[in-house]
């Protein structure tokens, strides 16, 4: 993935904070980690500031020559240093522009280089629109205008990625063979941000839940997700929506929302989840909703979360990397960096969003949790 910080048009946009706290980059930066077929990620940069985040999302940072950062450099004057400093059978020129590509496209792609078929693939979007140029129609005659459905597609590239042979490049130094194959993908992987109405659009997208996202594979290359067998959830801002009320007499109140509810108490069963409540208050309100929903292990007025943790997967007989947690305050980062996966909802603090691997749609309280396990399900 080629990156540079000093954009023209939209400075510092590719490690701008997206709607979900996370990177712009690091939005592709993870799906790629996620395709067990490509052996390495790399970026592509000449400066060294990001080198953290890319490690963090599973990627190598390649330091490149400050001379490629200029208006006038073209794709190919970066792909051909990139080729000579890098050898490999099959590049994918990936562009942090699009964030929302998913990793069932990038597999087609490699599907069809790695099966002999095709020397390339690129990502297109298919549209059935009527295009003029010079001042006459380009596909279609006026004196009979068909319905939009019945005129032929025709396919745009998007900026999602190019995919090609080594020599397909060295030899014709094109990053489009002649036996290309199109990966036709939908209107939101197709989303390409220059603008800052694209960033608009691309946070609209993530605000309203439309952007399917993947969980990141670690550093390490094992999936985050691989084989979870335990679930832990914070209280106050994850389960509640943070709010503690006290009545007059004392009694402390909690609003916990029912979908979570569900989810805990329906669906982790079905997957062999086991799911934990670790939180550093106590509240007689927890206990009574952990027995409802059939939660066996509730710590309270724990303080140093990563310790117990360590404690519960020795209790259970499961590894660190498969504990799941989701939390949404400093105190919860500690724990968050032993565990296998992490997320934290939408209004987490900005920190937390910054180190999770899944920054949810729905706040705390209001179905965050559910979100969370029914992601969990689907991988399941």
């Amino acid at each position: 993935m080629p990156l540079k910080l000093n954009n023209e048009r939209t400075p510092g946009k590719n490690t701008r904070l997206m709607h979900d706290g996370i990177p712009m980059a690091s939005h592709l930066l993870r799906t790629l980690a996620e395709v067990e077929e490509i052996d390495e990620v790399v970026v592509y940069c000449s400066d060294e500031s990001i080198a953290e985040m890319v490690e963090r999302d599973g990627a190598t940072f390649l330091r490149r020559s400050a001379t490629l950062d200029t208006a006038q450099t073209t794709s190919n004057d970066i792909l051909s240093a990139f080729t000579a400093a890098v050898d490999a059978d099959l590049y994918i020129l990936a562009h942090a522009t699009s964030p929302f590509l998913s990793t069932a496209s990038v597999r087609a792609g490699i599907t069809g280089v790695v099966s002999g078929g095709y020397d390339s693939a690129l990502t297109v979007r298919p549209t059935r629109d009527f295009y003029w140029s010079d001042g006459r129609p380009l596909n279609y005659d006026p004196r009979r205008i068909p319905r939009t459905q019945d005129l032929p597609p025709m396919f745009i590239e998007t900026s999602g990625y190019f995919m090609f042979r080594r020599e397909v490049f060295t030899e014709s130094g094109r990053r489009v063979g002649d036996r290309a194959l199109l990966v036709t993908v939908d209107e939101i992987e197709a989303v390409d941000i220059d603008e800052e109405v694209d960033f608009a659009v691309a946070n609209a997208l993530l605000a309203h839940g439309l952007v399917r996202r993947s969980f990141p594979r670690r550093a390490g290359g094992e999936k985050g997700d691989a084989r979870i067998r335990a679930l832990v959830m914070d209280v106050d801002g994850t389960l509640t929506d943070g709010r503690i009320t006290f009545g007059t007499a004392g009694t402390e109140t909690k609003a916990f929302n029912v979908k979570d509810g569900f989810g805990i108490a329906q669906l982790l069963p079905r997957i062999g989840i086991v799911p934990v409540i670790l939180t550093a208050r106590r509240s007689d309100v927890v206990i009574r909703r952990a027995a409802e929903l059939g939660i066996e292990r509730v710590y309270q007025g724990v303080a140093d979360k990563a310790k117990h943790l360590e404690e519960l997967a020795t209790d259970l007989d499961i590894l660190l990397k498969q504990i799941a947690y989701v939390g949404d305050d400093l105190n919860d980062l500690e724990a968050m960096s032993v565990c296998g996966l992490t997320a934290c909802p939408a209004d987490a603090v900005d920190t937390v969003k910054r180190q999770v691997d899944v920054v949810l749609s729905r706040p705390g309280g209001q179905g965050a949790v559910r979100e969370f396990i029914e992601m969990l399900s689907e991988r399941a």
